[in-house]
């Protein structure tokens, strides 16, 4: 056994996510609530002081252009309707916390669609 071979560094998928930044998240929810459950994960993360394990909180949204009565309008559509897009460094107490906000959809037993 070379002396190499034990000061390798096992990397673990938490070591992978801290150097990563964290690791993308689907959330589902009730469509039109997106913007409420982007809420109640900033504002649970503050109370809480998890800030530091939830990174990005994103609501996929797309630039349409329409014409209307010969105007040309602008607006904001949603790209994914019910999800919303969470970059984190997930642990347990951080998931249950995101499964029992109101406004995620409850399956399998009660918990949130994690992808």
């Amino acid at each position: 056994m070379n002396e190499s071979d034990s000061n390798e560094t096992v990397e673990t998928s938490e070591t992978v996510e801290l150097i990563e930044g964290g690791r993308w998240y689907a959330i589902r929810t009730f469509t039109g609530h997106e913007e409420k459950v982007k809420v109640g994960i900033e504002t649970e993360a503050k109370r809480l002081n998890l800030s530091n394990r939830i990174l990005e909180v994103v609501i996929p949204k797309e630039t349409v252009y329409e014409v209307r009565a010969g105007k040309r309008k602008t607006r904001e559509k949603n790209f994914l309707p019910g999800y919303i897009l969470v970059r984190c460094i997930m642990d347990a107490k951080l998931k249950e916390i995101i499964q029992n906000l109101p406004n995620t959809i409850a399956t399998d037993r009660g918990r949130a669609h994690f992808w």
